[in-house]
């Protein structure tokens, strides 16, 4: 039985090929894997085949990549994508860009709400004034492409699909944890001041601090014994 490359899932798996072409297996340097290989007389990559004109010559379904273009900038290096299967340019830690053109990221954070327009990206730590492309974080085929307690979903502001927590959880998309659910007096009587009492209020449907009769106050920070001073 052939070994199979680990990078990417071959079309034994996925069987996304053509019905012009071919799943067959290729061996490589680091193995090999199952590729599409369109039939005789079509062309294409294997997932798309189109009847070869006689006389004519197809274009390249594929565009070239950084591999052979070449053009990263200096401060990005060229990695292959394992979702698209091709080499794109990827700015270095601390740049950011579409790996053609990078720019450090200074370290002034704001507050904005992350948004993309007017050749203007901001985030909720740095504004940049280019237009950002960003890459896939996740896969929305496969499931565990995310953490656990996140899914892939399509990010608007990032214009790519990101991981993020479902509901009931949050994080940054890679860590999700459980909404920490407020703690009432009821479970914790250190809540009250030392002159409130911990009632149930009807309105909010759930206990609550009052200051006792004769104080005056929040029921948590202050409560003030009328005609003295805490």
């Amino acid at each position: 039985m052939p070994l199979v490359s680990v990078e990417g899932p071959g079309c034994d798996i996925t069987r996304d090929c053509s019905k012009n072409a071919d799943c067959v297996f290729e061996r490589t340097s680091e193995g090999g894997k199952y590729k599409c290989i369109c039939q005789s007389g079509y062309s294409g990559n294997g997932n798309i085949c189109v009847e070869t004109q006689l006389g004519s010559v197809l274009p390249p379904l594929e565009q070239p990549g950084c591999d052979q273009l070449r053009n990263c900038d200096k401060n990005a290096q060229c990695v292959s994508d394992r979702f698209t299967r091709q080499y794109r340019c990827e700015c270095y830690e601390g740049f950011a860009g579409d790996g053609i053109t990078c720019v450090r990221i200074h370290s002034e954070k704001t507050n904005w709400e992350g948004r993309k327009g007017n050749n203007t990206f901001i985030s909720n730590k740095y504004k940049l004034n280019f237009p950002v492309t960003l890459f896939n974080q996740c896969n929305p085929a496969n499931p565990t492409s995310c953490q656990q307690n996140a899914e892939c979903v399509f990010g608007e502001i990032e214009s790519a699909y990101v991981c993020k927590c479902i509901t009931g959880f949050s994080g940054d998309g890679f860590n999700c944890v459980p909404f920490a659910r407020p703690s009432t007096c009821l479970e914790n009587p250190r809540l009250c001041h030392a002159n409130a009492q911990c009632v149930f209020n009807h309105e909010r449907n759930s206990h609550i601090c009052i200051c006792k009769p004769g104080s005056v106050g929040d029921g948590y920070n202050q409560c003030t014994v009328q005609g003295w001073s805490n």
